[in-house]
């Protein structure tokens, strides 16, 4: 999926039945992985200003490639983790600069 960067409330749609962990590779740190929620549809605190989750999916507040808004970017690949599978589901992100 490609949006603008500055494009507000972004959905990644999931609609599972059970709730999933969100993780997001960014594009800016290809090295580490980074834990939005951990199966209980709870954005990690430090993440809220970016993150949020509806009933259908993750929420992207704010589009961003680079790190204007800290702590990291959102643009990148999207991880979910369903419980007690080994089955994984991924999105990209790209966030194109107007």
């Amino acid at each position: 999926m490609a949006v603008w960067e500055g494009t507000q409330d972004t959905i990644i749609i999931c609609n599972s039945p059970t709730k999933v962990s969100w993780v997001l590779k960014p594009t800016t740190d290809e090295i580490h992985n980074f834990n939005i929620t951990n199966y209980d549809d709870v954005v990690e605190p430090k993440y809220s200003s970016l993150f949020e989750v509806n009933l259908t999916g993750l929420v992207i507040k704010i589009a961003q490639g680079t790190t204007a808004k800290p702590p990291i970017s959102t643009a990148g690949l999207y991880v979910i983790c369903y419980p007690h599978s080994d089955n994984k589901v991924g999105a990209k992100l790209l966030v194109v600069r107007k």
